[in-house]
């Protein structure tokens, strides 16, 4: 399943790349984290989140990659929890809309398994994008507060 989406952060390109070349920062910002250990650009995260009737803490395992530094970053993520599963590559670009504002334009290719593959698409997609936006948001955040 493709979704995709775009988000401004009213921040520079140059420091919203400097964010996301920095996998500690990225990976604190996921909505719902509970704990994460992250060694160079991979990462192992707790994250607790509901999607339709299934809820609960996934094990993560992720890792950010930098495709083309200060422009593209792609995120990959496998979940799991008892009887449930994903899988999504995230590209993230970045575009810059004036000298201190980026647009983060993402496309996520999801894959599921076991009882996520069981809820509708319509509710999976309005569930990845809140995510997705919400970790955008959290983003901005941090950046706002640094």
């Amino acid at each position: 399943m493709l979704f995709s989406g775009e988000k401004e952060i009213g921040f520079p390109k140059n420091v919203v790349a400097d964010f996301f070349e920095n996998p500690s920062k990225v990976v604190d910002c996921i909505p719902g984290i509970e704990s994460y250990d992250v060694k160079g650009s991979e990462f192992k995260a707790k994250v607790k989140f509901k999607i339709g009737a299934i809820s609960g803490a996934f094990g993560i395992e992720g890792k950010i990659e930098t495709k083309k530094p200060g422009e593209e970053y792609v995120i990959y993520l496998k979940g799991k929890k008892l009887g449930a599963g994903f899988e999504a590559t995230s590209t993230c670009t970045l575009v810059p809309k004036d000298e201190n504002t980026t647009i983060v334009k993402y496309v996520t290719d999801l894959k599921l398994s076991g009882m996520l593959a069981a809820i509708g698409k319509g509710i999976i997609e309005n569930v990845a994008n809140n995510i997705v936006d919400q970790l955008l948001e959290n983003i901005r955040k941090k950046l706002g507060s640094a």
